[in-house]
């Protein structure tokens, strides 16, 4: 039984997108921890934006 072995050419591709997808995720946790301290620091942002969202402004 012959095993699937990348040739150097795919094995480069493959580790390039294995750390973009890992620098997305970082990204985007970085992202998710703005918006916590956002939110933390103002307790009036969160009624806002749920007000925002439905079509009335909540303040």
């Amino acid at each position: 039984m012959k095993k699937n072995v990348l040739n150097p050419q795919q094995d480069r591709v493959h580790k390039i997108v294995e750390n973009l997808r890992s620098q997305i995720i970082l990204t985007i946790d970085k992202i998710g921890d703005d918006f916590d301290s956002l939110f933390s620091l103002n307790p009036y942002s969160l009624g806002y934006i749920y007000g925002f969202c439905n079509g009335s402004f909540v303040f």
